[in-house]
């Protein structure tokens, strides 16, 4: 009877080794942390715990030892206090270990768990969880402030897609570790430059709503696009930039209130996520519209491809047509035509046409 909580405790502790041995038997063993970031949160608050437990066995232990003839239904009663809870922990473990959860699907099970329990078993859960939400507010840091995944193994609702074409995307599941102990991702894709990202739907956590990832991942993006440069064509180039300014302490201090509160609040998440949303927004309208004139730029695509000043293609085609059978003298003819309706020349330089000649077309057409 008085071996009972101890053999449970035993047993949690046991099976919690158990699962990350098993993870790390399937890396090589030069990784640290081979059974992530969210596990090893989960390890660290089933310790904080499992801590007055073990503070009550050495204080029982004491009392025996002033007093021996202490009555046994005293300690059983002491040590029975925590069995429900061991049991419960093990349940949980165990469950980690036959569905193979790792990161946010462990934010899930305890989001769950924590529900449908009360007492010291609610309370230990709430505790587990803030260790592992601790992750989540850190992989949120990284992505909202400076659009990186600090993510080594694939446990964040969002993920940098496989550099492949999005037809090979929508028709196959992205798995991150292997087939045997993996889970089916849906992606949505968004692209920014040579970057691509999406929510990764069955990692996502109930408590946050999709609309709300799509906002993450939108923001985050957003500073992905202002670390890069248009002009660079290598694959992945990328420069860290900030757009905060001033106000980044601001915002990282929104992030640091989150993570301080012992329960998870909802609405308090979903509106830093509205306030972060609201300013990446803002910058981006300065960006594109204010300092990079983003209507004239529209005005000059409808203009020129979409035949918006008519009288300049009917000019062109007149000068363009007794040279049509050489593509290099189109150009040429363009410009001609622009100067003979008095057209800015600096708009005219960032276009150029090039038609094939008629003797092209009939290779074409052979």
């Amino acid at each position: 009877m008085l071996q009972m909580p101890q053999e449970i405790g035993n047993s949690t502790k046991n099976d919690a080794q158990h699962v990350l041995g098993h993870v790390a038997h399937h890396v090589p063993a030069t990784y640290k942390m081979v059974f992530g970031m969210y596990l090893s949160a989960f390890c660290n608050g089933l310790h904080d715990v499992m801590g007055p437990y073990n503070l009550l066995l050495i204080e029982m232990e004491k009392d025996y030892l002033n007093d021996p003839t202490i009555p046994l239904l005293t300690i059983v009663t002491k040590a029975e206090n925590h069995a429900r809870m061991f049991k419960h922990l093990n349940s949980i473990i165990s469950q980690m270990k036959r569905d193979n959860l790792r990161g946010c699907e462990i934010l899930e099970l305890l989001h769950t768990e924590i529900i449908h329990n009360v007492g010291s078993v609610k309370e230990a859960l709430q505790t587990i969880i803030r260790y592992c939400h601790n992750v989540l507010y850190k992989q949120l840091s990284n992505w909202l402030m400076h659009g990186q995944l600090i993510d080594s193994y694939n446990e964040f609702f969002i993920q940098s897609l496989p550099d492949r074409p999005f037809e090979t995307l929508a028709s196959e599941s992205f798995t991150s570790q292997e087939a045997s102990c993996s889970t089916p991702l849906i992606f949505f894709p968004h692209t920014t430059s040579s970057h691509k990202f999406a929510v990764q739907y069955p990692m996502l956590p109930s408590y946050i709503k999709p609309s709300v990832a799509e906002k993450i991942l939108f923001i985050g993006e957003t500073i992905v696009m202002f670390g890069c440069d248009p002009k660079d064509k290598k694959h992945g180039s990328y420069s860290r930039t900030s757009i905060w300014d001033e106000k980044e302490g601001k915002f990282y201090k929104k992030l640091q209130n989150l993570q301080s509160m012992k329960i998870f609040n909802v609405s308090e998440f979903e509106k830093t996520i509205d306030e972060f949303r609201s300013y990446v927004t803002q910058h981006l309208w300065k960006i594109a519209v204010e300092e990079a004139d983003l209507f004239v730029q529209i005005k000059l695509l409808k203009d020129f491809f979409l035949l918006g000043r008519g009288e300049l293609f009917l000019e062109f085609i007149l000068q363009a047509s007794p040279i049509l059978y050489h593509h290099y003298h189109v150009n040429q003819a363009f410009h001609i035509a622009a100067r003979k309706i008095l057209l800015n020349d600096e708009v005219v330089e960032k276009f150029r046409f090039i038609l094939p000649g008629k003797s092209e077309l009939k290779d074409m057409r052979c």
